[in-house]
């Protein structure tokens, strides 16, 4: 065969290092003679096809057939031979049809390489990257996939350098390297300090943060043992290459090419709020007033934190300072990956928003190119009007500190020092906005009481919808302020302790009084949300209680999935957990493990209904929620589930 060119020279020595591997079969070794008649005569007819020395004839070769032939076997055969058979021909053939693809690649004619221009400073220009990805690092797994790698890098533009590492420690030590890289680490590595484990995922975990690829290899047993897990690591289903499937190296091979080179997505903003951002199907509806106003105006071109923040103060008077931008900026990649993370996309790898560093310069960001970017609707980002504020506080120490920088920011505040003058001036004119102590006096000369706050708060949220309130108080720690007001049934509060000091409490009370604004400004109206209804007690296993109302007996199956949300109550649980409840296999039914979480879920809540005669009650008992493309479900409610 005619070789063209260099990148057709490294596919064949690709393929040729590859079939001789093939050839010895070493994963078999020794225990050749603990195998079966049927696995030795796959094994033979694996090695005859492997001699063929064509690569034509293995670009079309039926490995598919083998490989079901070696998953028929009993379970030890079948992983003994899973390596030379499965992996290695299947291997072999992606080499071949590479091979074959570069070969027939007319050669370009050789070019003179273009001069370097001097920078404009005069000073040298430093190497040039290749884009975002510079390297492989293959962590465990041996010499098979360093060579699996350095397949997938010469199918690449630039082909990265593939690298090597056997340890955890000596992965984390090769992942400070500068540039950025993918990584291909087992699940299951061994460990100087801790023995073999699944440490993979500190690998994965670490990688995520310094912003390189990842993708994990494991078997199909520990994928499921250790899925929850995966979304702690910055990782989704997408992200997991499991190595007993019949296609490995192919899906491996495209997987890269999707990191590498991503399909184009379209990024969006709803159309009411402006605060809701959808990256292709997903939804990412948590971003605060100034992180959704840089998001609006980043795009495709570079831009300094200066000019983001100049464009932003055209819009508002609340716009981020130059220093303030990398910050809103990190904050917003943390919560746009999570989303995509939470949503299982296959894009969760991604960088939305990618950086440039340069040598005392300012660093600069743009949107990644593979988002298009629809422009978001009016209004967007903060508002151009600062509502007037209500400060209901009875400490005038605290009271003046509040009023003082409020009106250096031209913000119109009054002050309340009771719960009666608070009364009285919300009776009045309409003041959109309250900041409330908790510790208050009902009237003047009382003794500061925590009850007349929370039920200063309940009255504003229950007869006043359209108002924001803002907690300010020194009543306990910050989680046990939200643990009251959840008793109280109070939602929509932003709740700030007096005791993280004064510095604190004036960065954080500034974006809960900026998003207020926002979301009056919107028209945006959150009430009082009401606590949970129903009360739901397990008495056994297959028997739950809803309201007093004892549920016909569940299947074995209802069982289960109620295990599953019993454990979790009141959390969202993903669909993927709810499959594991499921067997498959060929006894195992037509109908897919999601479809059946589905319909198990819809007779639960058919029995619910019907055993406690109102229509609706089991879907307020089960709670189906959708984040993108993926459901989740929630047992909502005062779960009881006693020890058996």
């Amino acid at each position: 065969m005619a070789l063209s060119d260099d990148r057709a020279l490294r596919w064949w020595e690709a393929w040729e290092r590859r079939r001789q591997r093939c050839l010895r079969q070493d994963e078999v070794g020794d225990q050749r003679s603990s195998l079966a008649p049927e696995a030795l005569a796959i094994l033979q007819e694996a090695r005859a096809l492997a001699a063929v020395a064509d690569p034509a004839v293995h670009a079309a070769a039926p490995v598919d057939l083998l490989i079901e032939r070696v998953n028929d076997l009993p379970h030890v055969a079948a992983v003994l031979l899973h390596g030379p058979v499965c992996n290695g021909l299947s291997m072999l053939r992606l080499s071949a049809q590479e091979l074959l693809a570069a070969a027939a690649t007319p050669r370009r004619a050789a070019t003179a390489p273009r001069p370097r221009r001097p920078a404009a400073d005069g000073r040298a220009r430093g190497p040039g990257r290749r884009g975002r990805f510079d390297w492989f690092l293959v962590v465990g797994d041996g010499a098979e996939m360093v060579e699996l790698a350095e397949e997938c890098s010469a199918s690449l533009t630039g082909s990265p350098a593939v690298r090597a590492a056997g340890t955890v420690e000596a992965a984390l030590e090769a992942l400070r390297r500068e540039g950025g890289g993918i990584v291909l680490t087992s699940l299951i590595l061994p460990s100087a300090e801790a023995g073999p484990g699944p440490h993979g995922l500190r690998v994965a975990r670490e990688a995520r943060r310094r912003r390189h690829a990842v993708l994990l290899l494991t078997a199909a047993s520990d994928y499921l043992d250790y899925w929850p897990r995966l979304a702690g690591a910055g990782l989704t289903g997408h992200d997991v290459v499991v190595k007993t499937r019949a296609d490995f190296a192919a899906h491996l091979v495209r997987r890269v090419r999707e990191i590498v080179e991503p399909e184009p997505l379209r990024i969006t903003f709803d159309q009411d709020t402006g605060h809701v951002v959808h990256i292709g199907d997903v939804e990412v509806s948590h971003l605060e007033a100034q992180e959704a106003l840089v998001l609006r105006f980043l795009d495709a071109t570079w831009q300094t934190p200066e000019v983001v923040a100049d464009a932003c103060a055209q819009e508002t008077d609340l716009a981020p300072t130059p220093g303030g931008v990398p910050p809103l900026i990190s904050t917003l990649r943390h919560k746009l990956a999570a989303a995509l993370v939470d949503a299982e996309s296959p894009s969760a790898q991604r960088e939305v928003i990618e950086s440039r560093r340069r040598e005392g310069l300012p660093t600069q960001y743009r949107l990644a190119p593979w988002l298009r970017r629809d422009d978001p609707p009016e209004p967007a980002g903060a508002a151009p009007e600062l509502p007037p504020v209500l400060v209901v506080e009875d400490d005038p120490d605290w009271a003046q500190w509040v009023i003082g920088w409020l009106e250096e920011l031209r913000w119109p505040a009054s002050v309340a020092a009771t719960v009666e003058d608070a009364r009285r001036a919300l009776s009045g004119t309409e003041l959109p906005v309250v900041v409330a102590d908790l510790g208050l006096r009902r009237a003047a000369g009382e003794v500061p009481d925590p009850e007349a706050g929370l039920t200063l708060i309940e009255e504003v949220s229950a007869c006043r919808h359209g108002m924001r309130v803002v907690v300010l108080s020194a009543f306990g720690g910050r989680d046990t302020l939200r643990a009251r007001l959840f008793e109280a049934g109070v939602r929509t509060v932003d709740v700030i302790d007096k005791a993280a000091g004064r510095d604190e409490c004036r960065a954080v009370l500034l974006t809960s009084l900026q998003r207020a604004a926002d979301e009056v400004w919107r028209g945006v109206r959150r009430g009082r949300e009401r606590s949970p209804v129903h009360r739901v007690i397990r008495l056994e296993r297959a028997r739950i209680e809803v309201d007093g109302v004892a549920i016909t007996k569940l299947s074995t199956r209802e069982a289960q999935v109620l295990d599953v949300l019993f454990a979790h109550a009141n959390q969202p649980v993903k669909a993927e957990l709810l499959e594991l409840c499921f067997p498959t296999g060929p006894r195992s039914g037509h109908n897919p493990p999601l479809n059946k979480v589905q319909l198990t879920v819809s007779r639960l809540r058919g029995k619910i209904d019907r055993s406690v005669g109102r229509s609706g009650t089991g879907e307020s008992v089960i709670r189906t929620r959708h984040r993108g493309a993926m459901s989740t479900y929630e047992l909502y409610g005062v779960v009881t589930d006693p020890p058996r």
